[in-house]
């Protein structure tokens, strides 16, 4: 997890490579210059803020409902959403959510009809960002990478999940090979909420945050002006005061902090 004080840092990268670049000063831009201790800027561009709502998520899923429970992870890089090294075009980041929305639910239906699941709890994280490929070479793309964490039973499994995105994303869906990881996390660990790292997409790497001024300030020009909530959803799961609880209310995460 990024801490705190990195955070910071790569704020100050952000603001410090914007004007580098001579970007406009907007809204969101603003704001996050005027982030820190006190008054949070609560945009999804903001590194500092990210930081604090992944150290309150990871607090949120040690609760008794969920502990105990296995979860399978996987990531897709869906390469119809690409920008160049140099664009700061934003992405469409609503219709990327309203699509990834329809495939959870499509999932948790598929899992209600299941009569050998009768009992058993369904639930999904995800989470989607940009990702700096590295095996891109010198065209250094900034891929959208979404991640899943589903519990652990049938039907769902990763062939299912690629079809499904498939057929809302197009043929440009490609599977992301992770690093092995922990199967009782519940949380999402590739770094696509903080939405500043890199990593070679076609190979089993961990994700590395970036340090290039100038290319976080085009990547934070390429998320707009959404609330990070925007890139984080969730399937039959929702918070309470015990932690994160399995819930078919439509109601969701307060994603406070």
């Amino acid at each position: 997890m990024m801490t705190l004080s990195a955070a910071k840092g790569v704020r100050d990268a952000i603001v410090e490579g914007s004007a580098m670049l001579r970007l406009p000063l907007t809204r969101s831009l603003l704001s996050m210059i005027k982030c820190g201790d006190g008054p949070r800027c609560k945009q999804d561009r903001c590194p500092v803020c990210t930081s604090k709502l992944t150290e309150r998520l990871l607090a949120l899923h040690r609760s008794h409902a969920v502990l105990g429970q296995q979860w399978q992870r996987s990531a897709f890089a869906l390469r119809s959403y690409v920008r160049a090294a140099e664009d700061i075009r934003p992405i469409p980041i609503d219709n990327i959510k309203a699509n990834i929305n329809v495939a959870i639910k499509s999932w948790e239906d598929a899992f209600q009809r299941e009569d050998e699941n009768d009992g058993k709890n369904f639930g999904c994280l995800a989470a989607f960002g940009l990702v700096e490929d590295t095996g891109s070479h010198d065209r250094r793309e900034k891929v959208v990478v979404v991640e899943f964490v589903f519990t652990d039973v049938d039907p769902i499994n990763d062939f299912e999940i690629f079809e499904t995105l498939r057929g809302r994303f197009g043929d440009e869906v490609v599977s992301v090979p992770l690093v092995e990881n922990d199967r009782y996390c519940i949380m999402p660990d590739q770094g696509l909420l903080f939405g500043y790292t890199k990593r070679r997409l076609d190979q089993p790497e961990r994700p590395m945050a970036i340090s290039n001024k100038r290319r976080l300030a085009r990547i934070a020009s390429n998320y707009g002006d959404h609330p990070m909530q925007s890139r984080f959803l969730s399937g039959g799961l929702t918070t309470s005061e015990e932690g994160i609880v399995f819930d078919r209310t439509p109601f969701g995460f307060w994603l406070t902090y």
